[in-house]
């Protein structure tokens, strides 16, 4: 294993987001909008199934890993998943602190 790779478990735990059309849609609104603030699938993610519309989303990595049907991925943290829209509000919370110590906040 390549300890210098980032890893979906890098800093915790992702956040498991759903959304609809997130099994089969590599074109999804939301792929995009992750590509753009510089996400990128993981190297181990498999393929899309279908029915399973949720994926893990890691801040710290920015790695995204498809889910698989009755199969946890990866730690998670809030033992619920979040939608796209709740994503994105606490993604920009994080964003807003990127580069500074954990207890600064100006």
């Amino acid at each position: 294993m390549d300890n210098n790779k980032p890893s979906m478990s890098d800093g915790g735990a992702s956040i498991v987001v759903y959304g609809k059309g997130l099994e089969n849609n590599p074109e999804h609104d939301f792929y995009k909008w992750l590509k753009d603030e510089g996400f990128e699938f993981w190297i181990s993610s498999k393929g899309f199934y279908n029915h399973v519309c949720w994926i893990y989303v890691n801040l710290n990595s920015k790695l995204i890993a498809r889910g698989m049907p009755g199969i946890v991925v990866t730690r998670y943290f809030g033992k619920h998943a979040v939608t796209i829209e709740e994503f994105k509000v606490i993604y920009n919370i994080f964003k807003k602190y990127e580069g500074m110590p954990p207890l600064q906040f100006d």
